[in-house]
């Protein structure tokens, strides 16, 4: 009896010491690295979700800046003017109205109302190009709710409408765009010109929300407004479904009802996890919209990032359930052996327990006793490597992570065909050397370079040689600069470059490079069979003056040179 109640006590210690420890520092193992893949999403979601809030507080920024812009320009314009509107003033504001839509894709519309609600001027754009509305087709427009809300505005007030669909002759238009109108009126003394309205598209800024999407692999991101009607959504059917549009009603509340109100009442983003999945919010106010917000939201299944720690638990579980059969075998065969080499056995064991997978367990029994010490050491081993298995996953998945992070920077700041910098990268130096160029510490020379017969050449020779002629002008901009200088790609077939502390003669030097070498690469190229030109204008960037100014001065100059070429 004493005998079987060894033997039990045997097994019972042996498989105690064994598997219970195997079990702890495995559920251990999988709870700590599951919340360090789960800390590692919520850094992305939390960088994502900024990101698109950064975007939608910029977006909205620089609206009233420009509003105002264009409301001095018109002024001055019509300064000297009667009550109508000469063909000579109006030819001005059109060419000044298109020219800023071209540099300012945002804006679908540019608008001078007169005080009769009449359209005077309208530049439409369609996000490809900018073009003048013939007077034929210009409306009446006295009817429209955000003209009689301008009606009531005074000198230097702003009126900004809702966030709604755009109409065409009281029919929404399709495809669908969003607006948001900005207006103010123009005054000569205290007497009433009319009105400049700028449609603000919101479209534009949502197709950049949708690249961000695709690039971090959140499809399904939401953004809501402040009563919950959606307005974007992964099934565009969803989307503007409230009764200033479309109607539908379908409506965040009704499909999230459980979270939806604290979601709509939320000031600050929020990550949370529900169940399987990860819920992530954040509010963004917009300023100057009469504090009307966005809410992102997103929805992740957890298993969508954590299968490769589910995997290894499910290998897991199989071996521990190995092991603990085999454990069982041996406990059973050193109950009969109450030698020395049980009680190394159970050291090693205990050793394992703790994490110490290299154990010495030498036995030369030449028995069962001998194998059950190989049997420890083998399992040994395939923990540890089992342990390491799971360190290399979650430092692959780091890397990963970071490796996507340097990709958006990168993406953020470059253009993709010609590797230059893009506008959002030259937006962010002008606005970091702003006070340099203020204190007069800092000047430069702005240049705006224009591929003469673009259009012609992507006609006629196709898009292919387009892209290879757009790459051919970049290196040949950046090539003729120098290292401290800044060669842009500003959009389509327009470049700017910025020469740091250079004058009118640096410039000069700088066009008569680039022309040298256009023409050795005219002379070198067989792609074209005309020769190929750019049209270039410049200005002085320093104190006193304002990005717009400088930017516009350039390409008045740039345009008069493209205008003396086609004469000639």
């Amino acid at each position: 009896m004493l005998k079987h109640s060894l033997r039990r006590r045997l097994l019972i210690f042996t498989l105690l010491m064994s598997i219970t420890p195997l079990v702890f520092m495995g559920y251990f193992g999988y709870s700590n690295t599951e919340k360090t893949i789960i800390e590692k999403e919520e850094e992305k979601i939390n960088f994502f979700l900024n990101n698109i809030r950064g975007k939608i507080v910029k977006f909205f920024s620089n609206t009233k800046g420009d509003l105002l812009f264009l409301k001095g320009v018109t002024e001055d314009s019509l300064f000297y003017s009667n009550d109508n509107i000469s063909d000579i003033d109006k030819k001005e504001l059109e060419n000044i109205y298109y020219h800023f839509s071209k540099n300012n894709k945002q804006y679908a519309q540019i608008r001078f109302i007169d005080k009769d609600g009449y359209e005077i001027i309208r530049i439409n754009n369609n996000g490809d190009n900018a073009y003048i509305v013939s007077n034929d087709k210009l409306q009446y427009k006295g009817c429209s709710y955000y003209y009689q809300e301008a009606l009531t505005l005074k000198n230097g007030e702003i009126y900004i409408s809702q966030l709604d669909l755009n109409r065409e002759n009281g029919k929404i238009e399709i495809q669908l765009k969003p607006m948001v109108r900005y207006i103010t009126p123009v005054y000569i003394d205290s007497d009433l010109k009319g009105y400049i309205v700028l449609n603000l598209n919101i479209q534009y800024l949502f197709k950049d929300i949708e690249i961000l999407k695709n690039q971090n692999g959140y499809e399904n991101t939401i953004i809501l407004d402040s009563e919950g009607y959606y307005l974007l959504h992964p099934n565009k059917e969803k989307e503007w479904g409230s009764e200033v549009d479309l109607n539908t009603r379908e409506n965040f509340k009704a499909d999230y009802k459980e979270i939806s109100k604290e979601i709509l009442m939320s000031k600050e983003m929020k990550i949370k996890s529900v169940g399987q999945n990860i819920l992530a919010w954040n509010p963004v106010k917009i300023i100057g919209l009469d504090s009307r917000k966005m809410i992102i939201f997103l929805k992740i299944a957890k298993n969508n990032y954590l299968q490769p720690l589910i995997d290894f638990r499910n290998l897991f579980i199989i071996e521990l359930i190995f092991i603990t059969l085999v454990m069982i075998a041996i406990a059973i065969i050193i109950s009969f052996y109450i030698t020395k080499p049980i009680l190394k056995i159970v050291n090693a064991v205990e050793n394992i327990g703790k994490g110490e997978f290299d154990v010495e367990l030498d036995i030369n029994t030449g028995d069962e006793l001998e194998l059950l010490g190989y049997e420890i050491k083998k399992m040994s081993f395939q923990l540890k490597n089992m342990y390491r298995n799971m360190e290399a996953l979650v430092d692959e998945r780091t890397k990963e992570l970071k490796l996507a992070h340097r990709e958006m920077e990168i993406m953020a700041t470059r253009d993709s065909l010609t590797g230059l910098y893009n506008r959002h990268y030259f937006n962010q130096y002008i606005q970091s050397i702003a006070d340099d160029i203020k204190n007069n510490y800092k000047n430069m020379m702005v240049l705006i370079i224009d591929i003469d017969k673009f259009k012609y050449i992507n006609d006629n020779y196709g898009h292919n040689i387009g892209d290879i002629i757009l790459k051919a002008v970049a290196n040949l901009l950046k090539n003729s600069a120098r290292e401290k200088d800044i060669t842009v790609r500003y959009g389509g077939d327009e470049f700017l470059v910025i020469l740091n502390n250079s004058t009118k003669v640096g410039a000069e030097k700088y066009i008569q490079r680039v022309e040298e070498s256009l023409d050795e690469w005219n002379i070198n190229s067989d792609i074209l069979k005309h020769q190929l030109t750019l049209s270039i204008g410049y200005d002085e960037y320093s104190s006193g003056k304002h990005i717009i100014e400088v930017i516009n001065n350039a390409d008045k100059m740039m345009y008069e040179n493209k205008v003396y070429k086609s004469q000639k």
